[in-house]
């Protein structure tokens, strides 16, 4: 009988960690009111990348930029983890292929070092640069 508590208590553990997991993957949309309603979007100066599929980063880091651009920000930050690094450089190899973006740099926050990325964009007036040439390796 104590075999059959445990495996339930297994069986539960395991639902609420995929309940858990499910509801932090699921990518947050837009609020609407209604149809005739634009969808609502809220732009921070700052993207957490933490909850962005790896295969969805490059979409949503051009669209981050563009949205705050428009906005008229110049400096914004992308936080995207410490880790390895491997997530750091797949943005950094995006920031350094788009037009509105000037330079980057660790950010220089404290906890935040190298794992977040400070962008600072072109100036809304200014004219967009020519894309850069792509990587020969």
């Amino acid at each position: 009988m104590a075999w059959l508590l445990g495996i339930l208590g297994l069986v539960l553990l395991v639902y609420s960690v995929r309940r858990r997991l499910s509801r932090a993957a699921a990518p947050e949309r837009p609020l609407a009111v209604d149809a005739e309603t634009p969808p609502v979007r809220l732009l921070t100066d700052e993207l957490d990348l933490h909850a962005v599929a790896p295969r969805e980063v490059d979409g949503v880091v051009d669209e981050f930029i563009r949205d705050a651009r428009s906005r008229g920000l110049r400096c914004v930050k992308i936080v995207h983890g410490k880790g390895i690094g491997v997530l750091r450089r797949r943005v950094r190899a995006r920031l350094a292929r788009h037009p509105d973006v000037a330079g980057w740099d660790d950010a220089a926050t404290p906890g935040s070092g190298r794992g977040a990325t400070v962008v600072q964009l072109r100036a809304p007036d200014a004219p967009l640069a020519p894309p850069a040439p792509p990587d020969l390796v």
